[in-house]
């Protein structure tokens, strides 16, 4: 399977910059990083065990948005101490 992928100029004079830089052309570069990106696990797949877990605790959505809350508030209060 193959695609053809549109470069902004600017895109392009960006990629062709980090490019120079690891010694390949553009189309090298891109297909890396392109081939790099796939790898990584989708946000789905990073909180898959926490909404496992979540589910599992039989905390309510409003429960953990209070929880969610308190700890936001504490680190800003220690932000704010230091």
């Amino acid at each position: 399977m193959g695609a053809t992928i549109t470069l902004t100029p600017e895109l392009e004079v960006k990629l062709a910059k980090k490019a120079a830089v690891e010694g390949l052309n553009v189309e090298q570069f891109a297909l890396n990083e392109l081939s790099r990106a796939a790898e990584l696990p989708t946000i789905s797949e990073i909180f898959a065990d926490v909404r496992s877990a979540f589910h599992a605790s039989g905390i309510s959505d409003e429960e953990l948005q209070q929880d969610i809350e308190q700890a936001l508030a504490e680190v800003r209060a220690e932000r704010r101490a230091r």
